[in-house]
């Protein structure tokens, strides 16, 4: 029998977001009437936030508007095979590729064009942490990025909000969207997975035109 795990951070008022221009969500729980239904009071959220809020899918449009967008990703592309990698960080540490290659090596597994890769570091324990979160993420190394680039990855998901450094950007983001790569982040649970390759579903909001959309992300194993 497989288990099910879910891997979506809790989006809620007060909650970490990216800098400027980015807002904090806002949900405003209400009660209303309307005169078309039952005209008995009922419950209903308004929700106001960037589409790059809690755990997000990510598409290469969010740079390139002319690429394919949230609404026409194709279904099948959003389930997918991935290779868990668990590499425990503290703030603000890179993720390197010689910790990479060791993690693979101990699992027996390599990356190969076309492989989806999602990896754990432990740093969603600071999901409810608003001023910590983003500012003193972990995040990947360029050398990094650029190995699973000339692998030909085509998926990439963690357990941090930011995957270059924030306080020193090394400038791959613009590099990785090119290269068609989609990305799901910030993840949770990641750690938990016991598991060397899991099913991911990723499924985000259908909003038109969208780059990105928040989504809840499960694994299966």
């Amino acid at each position: 029998m497989s288990t099910l795990v879910d891997l979506t951070g809790t989006i809620s008022n007060g909650m970490w977001h990216y800098p400027r221009p980015f807002v904090p969500p806002q949900i405003e729980h209400k009660q209303v009437t309307a005169k078309w239904g039952p005209n008995k009071a009922f419950y209903i959220e308004e929700i106001h936030m960037n589409t790059l809020t809690g755990t997000y899918f990510e598409t290469p449009a969010h740079l390139f508007p002319e690429q394919v967008t949230v609404d026409n990703w194709p279904v099948q592309n959003l389930i997918r095979t991935a290779k868990v990698l668990k590499i425990p960080k503290a703030d603000g540490e890179a993720i390197t590729l010689q910790e990479t290659r060791m993690e693979l090596a101990r699992q027996d597994e390599t990356v190969a064009s076309g492989d989806s890769v999602l990896f754990g570091t432990g740093w969603d324990v600071a999901w409810k942490d608003s001023e910590r979160f983003v500012k003193e993420s972990p995040y990947f190394d360029k050398e990094l990025v650029d190995w699973l680039l000339s692998k030909g990855i085509s998926f990439l998901a963690a357990d941090i909000p930011s995957f270059d450094n924030i306080n020193a950007p090394q400038g791959f983001m613009h590099r990785l969207l090119q290269q068609g790569v989609i990305i799901a982040a910030p993840l949770i649970n990641v750690t938990a997975i016991p598991v060397a390759s899991v099913t991911l579903y990723v499924f985000p909001l259908k909003i038109k035109g969208a780059c990105a959309s928040p989504c809840r992300v499960v694994c299966e194993y």
